[in-house]
């Protein structure tokens, strides 16, 4: 999103609607905080990768993804019961790796 697309009467009220709850919001202010957010949100890449996404990345079969794992290759996090997540640092070392 750039905020120099957003048309000066969008902000204009949405301070109207925000203000009520932040009182020293200012249309400065919001467009600010826009940008800022704009600017955190470049810095970050996706952090995680299904088991899915390895095997295909890697063309590799999911239980090969999972014996990775295993022997420690890459690091693996659970987000629920059943769901396994893969940190795209530990991708990014084991391709250097490989």
């Amino acid at each position: 999103m750039n905020t120099k697309q957003i048309p000066p009467a969008i902000i204009t009220a949405a301070t109207a609607i925000l203000q009520p709850y932040f009182p020293d919001l200012s249309a400065a202010g919001l467009i600010d905080s826009l940008q800022n957010r704009q600017k955190a949100a470049e810095g970050t890449e996706q952090q995680y990768f299904t088991r899915e996404d390895v095997a295909t990345m890697f063309k590799v079969s999911i239980a090969t993804v999972d014996n990775w794992i295993k022997a420690g290759y890459l690091t693996a996090v659970r987000t629920g019961r059943r769901y396994i997540r893969i940190t795209a640092a530990s991708v990014k070392a084991f391709t250097k790796a490989k």
